[in-house]
């Protein structure tokens, strides 16, 4: 008898593969893990009067005991899915997020530790507009993807009230944002991006701060300026004008003319050229 068999010539292949397969199976991260993810989707305030930015802080929980990940898609958006029930009776499915056309974007793979919990604040405003007064019920849903560990996609709801329109509550909710815009919180991106949806001049004020602060939340104060569009905001926007390098100005222009007060912005900016003297 042969007291020292040798392995046949394919046994180091075998055990090779049996190896691979080993380090492709997920180590702490099964499905056991993934299927403890819970969603909340929470308005940052139960009732908003009209024209006032709608927010809502997104929260992914980890109830298991093993970290999950979670892909929020594009710039951690491109993968949820929301549905409106309006005030009129009628259901929207709002069109999903499109990353910006020049192909630039931050991949949205989050990793929810075990007992954790991963929150982003989001723009309602940004899916659907909320022009009418009454009571908006929205259902998030995040899709299924090869990144996220889940086996199917998570849902959760909210409902938002919108009331009639009331100036002074409007503006102070609007300079709340503008505070929050100008701090360094991990908020401050999407205060100054809501902000840029406020549609009425209560907001003029808070806006004009913003775009009097530092270059991070300009652009969404440009934008918000532009919406309202009046021969103030315009004006506002003239007068930082000198301050403003060559792609603050274009992008100013950028945003008054996709919102038809192109003309205004133009008329504001040659309002604060100095005059030159009459020839003789």
């Amino acid at each position: 008898m042969n007291k020292n068999p040798r392995w046949p010539k394919s046994a180091p292949l075998v055990v090779l593969a049996l190896a691979l397969m080993h380090c492709l199976v997920p180590q702490g991260s099964g499905a056991e893990g993934c299927d403890q993810l819970r969603l909340a989707l929470r308005p940052s305030e139960p009732a908003l009067p009209l024209g006032a930015p709608v927010l809502a802080a997104l929260e992914i929980v980890n109830e298991g005991a093993l970290p999950a990940s979670l892909d929020l898609g594009k710039n951690f958006k491109g993968n949820l899915r929301l549905v409106f029930d309006l005030p009129d009776g009628r259901t929207v499915a709002a069109r999903p997020y499109n990353a910006p056309p020049d192909g630039a974007f931050v991949p949205g793979v989050v990793v929810v530790k075990a007992g954790g919990s991963h929150t982003q604040q989001l723009v309602l405003n940004e899916w659907q507009a909320f022009t009418a007064a009454g009571t908006y019920r929205v259902a998030l849903r995040i899709e299924q993807s090869p990144e996220s560990c889940t086996r199917g996609p998570l849902s959760t709801a909210a409902v938002i009230e919108m009331t009639t329109p009331d100036e002074p509550r409007l503006r102070q909710v609007c300079n709340r944002l503008a505070a929050d815009a100008k701090s360094l919180n991990a908020t401050a991106k999407a205060a100054a991006e809501g902000l840029s949806y406020a549609s009425d001049e209560a907001c003029l004020a808070a806006l004009i701060e913003v775009l009097k602060g530092d270059s991070r939340s300009r652009s969404w104060a440009l934008k918000g300026l532009a919406r309202i569009g009046t021969k103030d905001a315009a004006a506002a926007v003239a007068r930082e004008w000198r301050r403003f390098d060559e792609f603050d100005r274009g992008e100013a222009l950028m945003a008054f003319i996709s919102n038809g007060k192109g003309d205004e912005l133009r008329a504001a900016v040659a309002n604060m050229e100095p005059k030159q003297p009459k020839p003789p």
